[in-house]
């Protein structure tokens, strides 16, 4: 579960891997997480604590573009389809996919990019305080 790094200090390869693998464990868990017979709840609690932990791992270091945010998005929204049973469907002619907003509310849970933010500033403080300790001995 390394880092992938780039000299560059773009994030594109990283956030390709994070997802790559968080695929590879939807994979391995997807018979249990779209099987009819359990609960939503159960799903979404593998799901956050299998595929989600291994979509966000190093996310706290990432610096974000609109392009990962989206690309994030795409992969929980897929998902959350799939658990959810909401398939994208034809209207007047085109395919229509739930919006993302719906697909959290319908799963209860937060944006995955929000969750990202959040690691990085809790990381902020820690690195901050940890400074200032070591500065103040």
């Amino acid at each position: 579960m390394g880092q992938v790094l780039c000299s560059s200090g773009d994030d594109t390869d990283a956030i390709r891997a994070r997802i790559a693998a968080a695929r590879v464990m939807w994979l391995r868990l997807s018979r249990l997480l779209v099987d009819e017979s359990m609960p939503l709840r159960v799903k979404l609690l593998i799901f956050d604590a299998v595929v989600r932990s291994s979509l966000l791992y190093w996310a706290e270091t990432w610096a974000m573009t609109k392009s990962h945010e989206q690309q994030l998005r795409h992969f929980q929204d897929q998902c959350l389809r799939r658990l959810l049973r909401r398939p994208p469907r034809f209207v007047q002619g085109s395919l229509w996919y739930p919006a993302h907003a719906e697909l959290l509310a319908l799963a209860g849970t937060a944006d995955i990019v929000a969750r990202s933010l959040v690691m990085q500033n809790i990381t902020t403080v820690i690195v901050i305080v940890v400074e200032f300790r070591s500065k103040s001995i």
